[in-house]
């Protein structure tokens, strides 16, 4: 979360109108089964063999946007990450003692004014954030005395931390997520927002929750420094975690990759 440090000087001289930005998401296809040896005779009609031909050339060809209605009918989690080359995510600001910390560099202002607007869309696109404790603490002692389109748009949307640590909230429009069962609790948030739910930085909640499925989409800004240590983007999961490349583009000397996660049929 401490990279949101940098972006302060530079985020008063962004417009503040969003990216008019869709997220694909995944369609439902019918399934050839028996080893793709699948009969006339076992469908029940042409129509069927036509719809199972037309879902296996879907396969191979990229799949349109749901229509914005159907695509947030329940909250999507968006999982945002600062990212070095070599997949180190662990103090970009250099403000927690890392000794490799601080290699995000400048953001906005006189440096990289791209990525800062990037920055702005997302928080202006997000219904909510959802933090954890470290996390939330972090910001909550910095952004709430900023002005700004990107300082507005934190103090004012809704804030969820998952903690059962945390005290009465500082920050505006906080709801604290307190005691156990956060997966369910999570779930539960996904299904009465209807929109993005911001999560950036909270590595821990964020590998907790794509642990469970939870998680919708990475947007990863890679930066051009291989560390060679730290904290890493991915640490070991009980089974594989298919994710689908969504676009690529470059943002002043970075690249921001945003994958969709792919959830595994049975």
């Amino acid at each position: 979360m401490e990279g949101f440090d940098w972006l302060h000087d530079g985020m008063t001289m962004l417009d503040r109108e969003r990216g008019n930005q869709q997220n694909p998401v995944d369609i439902d296809v019918l399934q050839p089964t028996d080893g793709r040896q699948v009969g006339i005779a076992k469908l029940d009609n042409l129509w069927g063999y036509a719809g199972l031909v037309y879902a296996n050339l879907l396969r191979d060809v990229e799949r349109p946007s749901r229509p914005t209605a159907w695509r947030n009918r329940m909250g999507r989690i968006v999982v945002s990450e600062n990212v070095s080359l070599d997949g180190v995510i662990q103090d970009p600001a250099g403000v927690e003692g890392f000794s490799r910390g601080g290699w995000v560099g400048l953001i906005g202002g006189q440096g990289r004014n791209e990525a800062a607007k990037v920055a702005l869309d997302e928080a202006l696109g997000a219904k909510a954030f959802l933090l954890g404790r470290r996390s939330y603490e972090f910001l909550a002692a910095r952004w709430p005395s900023r002005s700004g389109p990107f300082a507005d748009r934190l103090n004012s949307f809704p804030k969820y931390v998952v903690s059962s640590t945390l005290g009465v909230p500082v920050w505006n429009n906080t709801t604290v997520i307190r005691g156990g069962d956060v997966i369910n609790k999570v779930s539960k948030l996904k299904r009465e927002l209807d929109g993005e739910i911001l999560v950036a930085a909270s590595f821990q909640l964020w590998h907790t929750l794509m642990e469970h499925d939870l998680v919708d989409e990475l947007r990863l800004m890679i930066y051009p420094v291989v560390l060679g240590a730290g904290e890493r983007l991915f640490g070991e999961s009980s089974e594989k975690k298919p994710i689908r490349l969504v676009s690529a583009r470059s943002v002043d000397d970075l690249a921001l990759l945003i994958y969709e996660v792919v959830p595994l049929r049975l």
